[in-house]
């Protein structure tokens, strides 16, 4: 590998706190999520973090390291362009000997892009789409890979780009041994519209029962949706594919 170690960073657009199994300080008894809870038990949480609650925001700080506010984009419509003098974090890795990929959703505006050649924005390689939220089957109108638009309607976009996420991994040490990798995972899952495949909806827990009492607690404010329950656990499914027997591992369903 190069000089640093690889990095690999799972965002997920609009998960919320209980939608994961290791939710702290209570765990979730809404979402199903065995391959995160397993890594969230050897790993630090920042109980502190603070973000923004819109994906374009939240993504704008990821890439450049500021607020939001301070680059104009402060929700996910409208003003979504990052200022060019900025320099991106895939930029900067790049220029430390890393190869830099982006899977998922983009969430801001394509001039942000710096080159003309591929996707831009300091990425080697990128696979998904710009826009704010995606058909989970139809996919967005610019789902393409480096650039290039892609028509993959049909199948499940999730399932999609845990593949691609899965061969980065796994054939980056053969195609590049002496060159760090750096993978942005970024599902549109479990943002709207709300569309799950049938063996995790018959993973999930049924829906809970509300009463006064999951108002009055802040740490129980777990969705009813089944499906956004599904959505939300199929999140973990692409972490779940790089070890023995895949997606067996977990769903059992005939």
């Amino acid at each position: 590998m190069g000089g640093g170690p690889h990095i690999v960073v799972l965002m997920a657009d609009d998960l919320g706190l209980a939608d994961v199994g290791f939710a702290l300080p209570h765990p979730s008894r809404h979402a199903v999520t065995p391959t995160l809870d397993e890594l969230a038990r050897s790993s630090v949480h920042l109980t502190a973090l603070r973000t923004p609650v819109w994906c374009a925001p939240a993504r704008a700080s990821f890439l450049t390291g500021r607020h939001g506010w301070q680059l104009g984009i402060w929700a996910s419509h409208g003003w979504t362009v990052l200022p060019r003098r900025i320099k991106l974090l895939p930029e900067l890795l790049r220029d430390l000997g890393y190869h830099t990929a982006l899977v998922g959703k983009f969430g801001i505006n394509a001039a942000s892009c710096h080159g003309n050649q591929g996707f831009g924005c300091g990425f080697d390689e990128q696979y998904g789409f710009v826009g704010g939220m995606s058909d989970y089957y139809r996919h967005h109108g610019s789902w393409s890979r480096n650039g290039r638009k892609l028509d993959e309607r049909g199948q499940y976009m999730t399932d999609l780009l845990g593949a691609e996420a899965r061969r980065i991994v796994l054939t980056h040490g053969q195609r590049r041994s002496n060159q760090s990798l750096f993978l942005w995972f970024a599902p549109n899952a479990p943002h709207t519209p709300l569309q799950a495949v049938r063996a995790a909806r018959i993973a999930s827990p049924p829906p809970l029962r509300w009463t006064p009492a999951h108002f009055a607690s802040r740490f129980t404010h777990e969705r009813a949706s089944p499906t956004h329950a599904a959505i939300a656990s199929h999140c973990h499914m692409p972490l779940l594919l790089l070890l023995p027997g895949g997606y067996l591992d977990y769903y059992k369903v005939d």
